[in-house]
C-alpha cells in the first residue's frame, strides 16, 4: 500500500516556496528580479527577500468581519492598526527602508495582493503582460478603493492590509519603489507558444523538488 506522510508547512517555508515560484517566473519572463516578494494569504502575510523572510498574521476574514461590524471609516482604521500591531518588522524591513531611500527597489506582490490590485483597477483580472508599476500610483489606487463605500468589506480589508504593509516598509517614501502584481503567467515553452504558470507556494515547492531530483543525478 502507498504510505503518505502529512505535514503542515510553516510560514517561513511557505514564504520561501512563494519566492522560488516568483524568481522562476520573473527569470523566464526576462524581467528584472525583485528585491522582495510580498504574498497576501487568507490568514497571513509573507515577506521574502535578501536571504531573509518574515511572516505575520493578517486574516482576511478577521478584517472583513471587523469592517462590517461598525462605521466603515472607523473600522477600516481599526483593521489597519491590527495589521500594524501584528507586523513587528525585522531586519528585512530595515534593509528595504534603507535601500528605498537611495536606489530603485522592485517588489513583486502575489496571491491575495494580486486580487487587491484587480479590485483597485490597477490592472485587469487577466493581464496580457506583466510590468513594474510606480508605488505612488499603486498606493493612490488602493487608498481610493478603501475610501469608496461601494466596495465590499473583503476588498477593502485586502487593500488596506497591503496599503498598511507598504507604509510600514517604506514610510511613504515611494519615489524609488515599483511594484509588479502577478498570479497567472504565460511563460516561454519548448514546442508551444507559451505555458501557463501560477505563482503559489505549491509551485515553488514543486520547483525545489525538481532541483533536488536533478542535483541527485
Amino acid at each position: 500500500p502507498l504510505e503518505l506522510e502529512w505535514q503542515a508547512i510553516t510560514g517561513s517555508t511557505e514564504a520561501q516556496c512563494e519566492a522560488r515560484a516568483v524568481e522562476y517566473a520573473v527569470m523566464k519572463s526576462n524581467l528584472s528580479p525583485p528585491f522582495a516578494v510580498l504574498a497576501g494569504g487568507s490568514g497571513s502575510v509573507q515577506i521574502t527577500g535578501q536571504d531573509a523572510l518574515h511572516s505575520f498574521k493578517a486574516s482576511l476574514k478577521d478584517g472583513e468581519k471587523l469592517i462590517e461590524s461598525g462605521e466603515r471609516a472607523t473600522q477600516v482604521g481599526e483593521w489597519a492598526k491590527q495589521v500594524e500591531g501584528n507586523f513587528e518588522g525585522g531586519m528585512l524591513t530595515t534593509v528595504l527602508k534603507e535601500c528605498a531611500n537611495r536606489e530603485p527597489v522592485r517588489i513583486v506582490c502575489m496571491s491575495g495582493f494580486f486580487y487587491a490590485a484587480v479590485a483597485a483597477k490597477i490592472l485587469p483580472s487577466k493581464p496580457s503582460s506583466y510590468e513594474y508599476i510606480s508605488a505612488e500610483h499603486v498606493v493612490a489606487k488602493l487608498q481610493a478603493l478603501c475610501d469608496d463605500a461601494a466596495n465590499t468589506a473583503k476588498d477593502v480589508a485586502n487593500a488596506m492590509r497591503l496599503l498598511t504593509l507598504l507604509r510600514l516598509l517604506f514610510e511613504e517614501h515611494y519615489t524609488n519603489v515599483s511594484i509588479l502584481f502577478a498570479r497567472d503567467w504565460k511563460l516561454p515553452s519548448q514546442g508551444r507558444p507559451s505555458a501557463q504558470f501560477r505563482t503559489t507556494w505549491t509551485s515553488g515547492w514543486w520547483l525545489d523538488r525538481v532541483i533536488e531530483h536533478h542535483m541527485a543525478y
